[in-house]
């Protein structure tokens, strides 16, 4: 992954470019940080579970932070707006071709890796960008802000619990390789 090293006027990070084998990395990362969004409880084995996929991954906590904030909430949020929210599970499918169309539309990515794109998904997130750009007085940083918070209100704990467990985890991993054979 190699940052873009140019920013939008008022943009607070720089977006990633991401390749094919980039996309394939983030896809297990994708997958279990959606389940953050399901409509149902999350079980302490659950949160180790998505842990563990996170730590494996090997990115960077920050780098999970950024999949966490801009390529999956942005797709995912609006299942605990509505009152029967999905609670099995996003199809893994559907749930990539949005984060990876939504990339696009960011400029994230090249042209040839999304296919179609489907522009009829927009409406849903026009109508709350609409609401959000009601607040003039606000700067255009701050409006992105509460945004950001409204698709991540329900999710934050849990974003803390799994950042702190994947920490030990690695800090586990490093205790474990730096120890003496035998010890």
């Amino acid at each position: 992954m190699t940052p873009v090293g140019r920013r939008r006027s008022g943009s607070e990070t720089p977006r990633p470019v991401l390749d094919a084998a980039a996309i394939e990395r983030r896809k297990p990362v994708w997958t279990v940080l959606s389940e953050l969004w399901l409509d149902t409880e999350l079980t302490e084995g659950w949160l180790a579970h998505i842990a563990r996929v996170m730590h494996e991954s090997e990115h960077s906590i920050d780098e999970l932070r950024h999949i966490y904030l801009y390529e999956v909430a942005p797709v995912v949020y609006g299942n605990l707006l509505v009152v029967a929210g999905e609670w099995a599970g996003f199809d893994e499918a559907w749930l990539h071709d949005r984060i990876i169309e939504s990339l696009h539309r960011r400029g994230s990515m090249p042209a040839a890796l999304v296919g179609r794109r489907r522009r009829a998904r927009l409406r849903r997130h026009r109508r709350l960008y609409a609401l959000v750009a009601l607040l003039p007085r606000w700067s255009r940083r701050r409006r992105l802000r509460s945004l950001q918070r409204l698709m991540t209100y329900a999710t934050e704990d849990e974003w803390r619990r799994l950042a702190a467990m994947v920490a030990a985890l690695r800090a586990e991993a490093t205790a474990a390789r730096s120890a003496p054979p035998g010890s």
